[in-house]
């Protein structure tokens, strides 16, 4: 079985709405604790400044890999490819199918990239 953090950055097979919405505010809270910190309004030295940007640009990379990731096993789920995503880069487009694959509902069927995904 698959450790927790490398199920988030998985390409493979599919994830249901719940499993979606895990997945997206996990990758996103170190985002939000990174930038929380860093507007926190404290003076910090700049030896902490500097570990703070320093471990900023792992927690970006796996930031923008596990939400890429989500959002191409939901689009498997709905029985898309995951380049899909990128009609979320389209003006106008982008969120109407942001809304669409968060609120659909996946095929109830086995498709391409696997069986229907287990309750979570």
């Amino acid at each position: 079985m698959k450790s927790f953090l490398l199920s988030l950055i998985s390409f493979d097979g599919r994830i249901g709405r719940r499993r979606f919405a895990f997945n997206i505010s996990i990758t996103w809270l170190p985002l939000i604790a990174l930038a929380l910190l860093m507007d926190s309004g404290v003076s910090t030295p700049s030896w902490v400044e500097a570990i703070i940007v320093t471990l900023g640009i792992p927690v970006l990379i796996f930031f923008m890999v596990g939400t890429v990731a989500s959002y191409t096993r939901r689009c498997h789920d709905l029985g898309w490819s995951g380049m899909r995503i990128f009609f979320n880069l389209i003006p106008f487009v982008g969120p109407i199918t942001n809304i669409f694959i968060i609120f659909s509902s996946g095929q109830k069927k086995a498709n391409e990239w696997g069986e229907p995904p287990t309750r979570f």
